[in-house]
């Protein structure tokens, strides 16, 4: 069972790794954010349920590829492997299973406290403002400064700290990330690094999520007809302030120069949308890699399970062997003790 933990980590996190550089080769630099999006929460989605399933037709390619290769069977006599037992014995051996697993497990559980700890920071933040209804928004006002955050329906602010004209591109900039639910996706990144907090591939990724949510959020206030120039230099003006929350999604991330870069460029054709179909080989490869994997486990254990019968098989036969060569088994201390009576 823990050696098919490991092999599923294994091929989750080399799944991620792929899609994380596929991303940054192909993907990147386009204009198609919404895509994007849906591209990145399809790779982890995929990453983390393909190693579950497996395709036979494909695991049979494995099969007749192994057909064609003679297959030796090694039967492992009882001597050797006492010897064997003995040298294990007589040296020490280092716990690196136990090793490896206990710092995972150590690092899961310092992430998801801290992941536990944010929400926490969250709710008493809320606890802390009062609704209301501002051209149109439901909003939390704080009383106190804080940078402007969304986390999934709250929408939380100091009015009292911004302008009119500035107040209303934060309503328009946080309501798409509540009605786009991109708490969703910023949830699901942090999950990703409790449980996988030693692949760095994990943590490259959760930045990619949360840059593009936020040029989906500056796209869409834009789409309203906000000064793209006036609108950056508010952005400018919020990037003083401090971040109120890792966990939220806010209206001031530490990316700027990449977010006003995207809201400048001149939207990608048309045509180079058929570079996403570069998705698809890297999907059939990792299916096909874990189906034909899958069938060499089963292949190994039908093997082992082949081994053992033969190693049956040669012990009943060594002892007919000895009956029909008249072979007589020694006499023990009670055996003789009965014949000395006997006679």
């Amino acid at each position: 069972m823990e050696t098919q933990f490991f092999i599923y980590l294994a091929k989750v996190n080399g799944a991620l790794l792929l899609f994380y550089l596929l991303y940054i080769a192909v993907f990147r630099h386009d204009t198609f954010i919404r895509l994007r999006r849906s591209y990145l929460l399809s790779a982890v989605l995929f990453s983390l349920l393909y190693p579950l399933f497996t395709v036979d037709s494909l695991g049979g390619l494995f099969s007749i590829l192994q057909s064609r290769q003679p297959v030796e069977a090694t039967i492992e006599l009882g001597e050797p492997t006492a010897l064997l037992l003995e040298s294990d014995a007589a040296g020490f051996t280092v716990p690196w299973r136990f090793i490896v697993q206990s710092i995972l497990l150590l690092g899961s559980l310092f992430f998801a406290f801290r992941l536990i700890m944010q929400v926490v920071s969250i709710v008493r933040i809320r606890r802390r403002c009062r609704e209301e209804v501002i051209s149109g928004y439901k909003i939390l006002n704080a009383s106190h400064e804080i940078t402007p955050f969304s986390f999934f329906k709250w929408i939380i602010v100091n009015t009292d700290a911004h302008s009119e004209e500035e107040l209303q591109q934060i309503l328009i900039h946080e309501s798409t990330h509540v009605r786009q639910w991109h708490s969703a996706d910023v949830l699901l990144g942090e999950l990703l690094s409790v449980f996988f907090w030693w692949n760095p591939a994990v943590w490259l990724l959760k930045r990619e999520i949360v840059i593009n949510l936020e040029y989906l959020a500056d796209n869409d206030v834009l789409q309203h007809g906000v000064n793209s120039r006036e609108y950056q230099y508010h952005l400018l003006k919020l990037t003083y302030h401090e971040t109120a929350v890792p966990l939220s999604n806010h209206f001031n991330v530490s990316q700027l120069k990449q977010r006003i870069t995207m809201m400048n460029k001149t939207q990608s054709p048309a045509v180079k949308l058929a570079k996403y179909l570069t998705v698809i080989p890297l999907v059939l490869l990792l299916i096909t890699l874990n189906s034909c994997l899958s069938k060499e486990k089963q292949t190994d254990e039908k093997s082992n399970d082949q081994t053992e019968e033969l190693q049956n098989s040669s012990s009943k036969n060594d002892i007919k062997a000895d009956v029909s060569e008249g072979y007589v088994p020694p006499v023990t201390d009670s055996q003789e003790e009965i014949f000395s009576v006997v006679e």
